[in-house]
């Protein structure tokens, strides 16, 4: 892993491009008994700079989680329909139908 991440940070140089690793963030991805297996935690840094692990991220709009299941965005996208529903559910007298409809 550590080699991995040498040659992407020689890549960076070799190309003039920089990475913000306050931003970057890893995560381990496998089935439950894999990831539970782990002993310890895996420590990752880049540019001397600690990279922080997560457990699900958002890629494109979609969330994805350590065990690539679809749990979390369904989750997510729940919350924002109901938010969504609960504003049209407060604004019904006030708007027309048809603004409703749409």
């Amino acid at each position: 892993m550590k080699k991995d991440l040498e040659h992407l940070e020689s890549w960076l140089i070799a190309n003039k491009l920089t990475l913000n690793t306050v931003k970057t963030e890893y995560m381990v991805v496998g089935s439950k008994q894999r990831i539970n297996s782990l002993v310890g935690d895996l420590t990752l840094s880049l540019n001397d700079i600690s990279l922080r692990k997560v457990k699900s991220t958002k890629c494109l709009g979609v969330t994805i989680d350590e065990f690539l299941t679809w749990d979390e965005h369904i989750d997510n996208v729940i919350k924002k329909l109901a938010i969504g529903v609960s504003l049209l559910r407060r604004n019904r007298k006030v708007l027309k139908k048809c603004d409703l409809m749409n």
